[in-house]
């Protein structure tokens, strides 16, 4: 960026522009943010594991003259991280997003299981509206000569409207031209006015509901199971660390005690010693001393 771009009065320092950006693993979360900002601030893997396992802290940049704040965010299919966790980091990394992508990769299928993931997405945003979702596939440079992938997005979009009484999304943006896209995505940071505010509490009830509504009911049930094990796991784990932490902390605290209650009579005799010397010092200061005349 520019010396005149970073010094710029104008910007709002105490209100930055919130960009979230999630989706599945391994549909080119990071690599996005990373043409969006061009920089490599976000790890990319190319390999089975995925590399973004933890929710970023938020990387600054500025965009338009708007100082911008991007989130990278774990693939809500890890089966590593429970729903419920996922939904506590989110909320406790950013209070808002004032730009959702919603990440999707072209050359993969349309399936439920997106759509839930994307359902479960919804419920963890006060007063969720879809036109504040921008679409992003990805990957549109890969895709076989057979598929279109502006049909993906217009098939995509009709499924939301259809399967979850969404709106249609704001924008559906394709990779197929990189410099192209990627400036149409910035370019939407001028246009975005309003706020998805993030739930502060996890809507348990609301997601049992949905699992159960779209995997049926043995398999919703054997889900929500799946999830509140993982999180009780989880739960369990930071209990441990808090635990660890406590009795580390308690012992040496323990430890300063017994040191000072050692150290005390050490203290107390060494000080007694000194008012011995402060007074024999004294004592021969006075007699130094001139005595006046009668």
């Amino acid at each position: 960026r520019s010396q005149n771009e970073q010094d710029s009065p104008s910007r709002n320092m105490a209100n930055p522009f919130c960009i979230g950006v999630f989706g599945e693993l391994g549909e080119g979360k990071s690599t996005f943010l990373n043409l969006f900002s061009g920089q490599k601030l976000f790890g990319v893997g190319s390999g089975m594991e995925p590399v973004t396992t933890h929710f970023s802290n938020g990387e600054r940049i500025v965009v338009h003259d708007q100082i911008v704040l991007l989130f990278d965010t774990p693939g809500l299919n890890n089966e590593d991280l429970a729903i419920e966790t996922w939904h506590h980091d989110l909320s406790l990394k950013c209070k808002k997003i004032d730009l959702l992508f919603l990440v999707f990769r072209a050359t993969s299928r349309l399936s439920m299981s997106k759509l839930f993931a994307f359902q479960v997405l919804q419920t963890m945003f006060e007063d969720f509206v879809s036109n504040k979702v921008v679409l992003v596939l990805t990957h549109c440079d890969n895709i076989s000569a057979d598929m279109n992938f502006y049909e993906m997005g217009s098939a995509l979009d009709r499924l939301c409207r259809e399967k979850m009484n969404w709106t249609g999304f704001h924008k559906i943006i394709y990779s197929d031209n990189r410099q192209e896209s990627i400036k149409e995505c910035r370019d939407l940071v001028l246009q975005s006015s309003t706020s998805l505010t993030i739930k502060q509490e996890f809507d348990r009830k609301t997601v049992i509901q949905l699992a159960k509504k779209v995997m049926g009911e043995e398999l919703g049930q054997l889900w929500c199971q799946q999830q509140f094990q993982m999180q009780k796991q989880t739960n369990s784990r930071i209990f441990g660390k808090k635990a660890w932490y406590f009795f580390g902390i308690s012992g040496c605290l323990a430890l300063c005690v017994k040191y000072v209650q050692n150290l005390f009579p050490v203290a107390r005799n060494l000080w007694n010693k000194l008012q011995i010397i402060f007074k024999s010092l004294g004592g021969f200061l006075k007699d130094q001393m001139p005595r006046k005349r009668e």
